[in-house]
């Protein structure tokens, strides 16, 4: 039932930014089972995890140059959306 399974916290504030959202999948003994967090970075992107450490902040945010360790690039990089749709 979405009244009993969806809980919506609109009070909470997730850690990394105020546009994100925790989904949670518990057992029948109200265990966790599963817990993530993403995050909605503009653009239509969305990502898991603390978004700092997603590599899609290396082509959003050009101001900031500085990569770390966790930084690769993205498995299908393009340029336009025409691109994209090739």
């Amino acid at each position: 039932a979405p009244l009993r399974d969806l809980v919506w916290l609109t009070e909470e504030q997730l850690p990394f930014h105020p546009n994100g959202m925790r989904c949670i999948a518990l057992d029948e003994h109200e265990q966790i089972l599963v817990s993530e967090e993403y995050y909605s970075i503009g653009g239509g992107f969305i990502v898991r995890g603390d978004p700092a450490l997603h590599n899609a902040f290396r082509y959003i945010e050009e101001e900031s140059p500085n990569l770390d360790e966790y930084d690769v690039d993205p498995p299908h990089k393009f340029e336009s959306a025409e691109h994209l749709l090739r």
